[in-house]
Formats: structure tokens, sequence, C-alpha cells
């Protein structure tokens, strides 16, 4: 004589439907964190970005001061030889173009270091990134305040924290539904 014995347990209070609706908030919220974390890297990019379009222009604006710089040497050399201009003048003039050949230096290293930084952002060392191009002055209207107070919902953080009072709630869900006995 044999004896089969089935059994198959069978859960009380939704125990069931509460672990998978844990689950999904879990899900739910690690989402919403994979979301913000790639929105923080937007984010990050973006700044490095901008910071290599200031940079740029830096650069460019030391290029003109160094330009000018020099013309006034060359104009204050013009003047000492037509016995108009003094020493004092021309070694002024000298310091006033060695500052801007070390402006000029110190703003081409700052380009150089945020672009390195901007490159980082995708993981990379030895990225050559060319001419960034950007207008940095322009403007545009600000949204109606009750146009950003609407979107304070969606912003990363505040989806977070939503997602994790789910988490919490499923999860306390399940817990009291595991005081009933099965």
């Amino acid at each position: 004589q044999n004896t089969l014995q089935l059994s198959q347990l069978i859960e009380l209070g939704d125990k069931r439907e509460l672990r998978a609706a844990a689950a999904t908030a879990t899900r739910d919220r690690i989402r919403v964190e994979y979301e913000s974390a790639r929105v923080e890297v937007l984010g990050t990019a973006t700044v490095h970005f901008i910071e290599v379009v200031s940079a740029q222009e830096d650069v460019r604006l030391a290029g003109l001061a160094l330009a000018q710089a020099e013309e006034l040497v060359k104009a204050v050399e013009r003047r000492i030889k037509a016995s108009v201009g003094s020493a004092l003048e021309e070694k002024r003039a000298q310091i006033l173009a060695a500052r801007a050949k070390n402006s000029v230096r110190r703003t081409r290293r700052t380009l150089e270091a945020s672009k390195q930084q901007l490159a980082a952002n995708w993981g990379s060392r030895g990225a050559k990134i060319g001419r960034a191009t950007g207008d940095l002055f322009s403007t545009h209207p600000l949204p109606a305040l009750g146009s950003l107070l609407a979107r304070i919902d969606g912003a990363p953080d505040r989806r977070i924290a939503v997602a994790e009072e789910r988490v919490r709630a499923a999860e306390t869900a399940l817990a009291r539904s595991r005081r009933v006995s099965d």
C-alpha cells in the first residue's frame, strides 16, 4: 500500500498580492532613482559644457587684451623714438603685455581643464573636444509661477520621496498580513 500526499500552502490575508505590490513599488522606486541619476548626470554635463563655452570666451577676450597690450607697446616705442615718451611708460606697457600673455596661458589651461571635465562625463580621459558652441547670453522668459509649482511634483527628489513612501506602505501592509496565520 502506497500513500501519496500533496500539499500546498494556502496563504491568507492577501499575502501574495501584497508581496507583489511591495516588489512593484520597489521596482518603481529603482526606476525613479535611475531617472534621477540620469538627470543629475545630464545636469553635470550641462554645467561642464557651459564652463567650456565660458572658458573659450575667456581665451578669446584674453587674446584681444594681449593684442591691445602689444599694440600699446608698439605705440609707446614709437613715442620714445619720437622723443615724446619715457622709459617708464615703456616698462609699464611691457609689464601690461606680460600680464596679458600670462592671462592667455592661464585661460588656455582653464579651457583644457574644462574640456577634460566635460569628457570625463562619458568616461573619457583623452577625448579631443573641438570648439563648443553656445550662446551664454541669450535669455528666455521664465515660465509662470503656477507652471513652476506644478513641475515640483515631477522633480526627481520629490518622485523618489513618493516612491519611497509607496514602498514603505507596501512593506507595512505585507508585514500586517503576516499576522494572519495561513
